[in-house]
């Protein structure tokens, strides 16, 4: 908490200093949302959109004030599988469920795979709706990796190329 506020103090006394401020802004958003002090993660951020609203940093700023203000409201989510299928979060209403964002090329989302089937066998696809949102940006390893893995849940993979990885629409939402 002190590390964000003397961030922000900074930030507000030294508005000409984007090249600290910035960097220790984000720092100290990031670390507050560690620890689950999100409204000073959600100040962090509002001081760098405020401050510095020309600089890129912002819209990533932007992006996760909303996604730490989403917590308990209903979102729309919607896209198109590699089948070519629409797939809403309307269609699992009344259950709770679980984006997976995930990519070919992260480890990290692969090796949490196990874990999210574990959840669906344990509570069941009445109660436990897995939409996946795939962020490669190449259609060619997602289909072998699909094809090999069967995933039990239809993932979102943008038609676009422009619109795929960090670019599609979900993400920067």
């Amino acid at each position: 908490q002190e590390f964000a506020r003397q961030a922000e103090v900074f930030a507000v006394k030294f508005p000409k200093e984007q090249r600290r401020s910035i960097p220790l802004l984000f720092a100290a958003a990031e670390v507050c949302e560690t620890y689950g002090l999100f409204p000073e993660a959600i100040r962090s951020h509002s001081v760098l959109t405020k401050n510095y609203p020309d600089h890129p940093a912002t819209a990533a700023s932007v992006a996760v004030v909303r996604r730490l203000r989403m917590k308990g409201k209903r979102i729309k989510l919607f896209g198109t599988t590699l089948g070519g299928k629409r797939l809403s979060l309307d269609q699992f209403a009344g259950k709770t469920t679980l984006v997976f964002f995930w990519s070919t090329a992260a480890q990290p989302s692969i090796d949490q795979i196990p874990e999210v089937i574990d959840a669906l066998k344990k509570y069941g696809r009445k109660q436990l709706g897995v939409i996946g949102v795939c962020l490669n940006s190449n259609r060619q390893p997602v289909e072998a990796f699909l094809a090999k893995k069967q995933l039990p849940w239809a993932n979102i993979f943008h038609p676009n190329e422009n619109k795929r990885g960090w670019n599609n629409p979900i993400v920067k939402f």
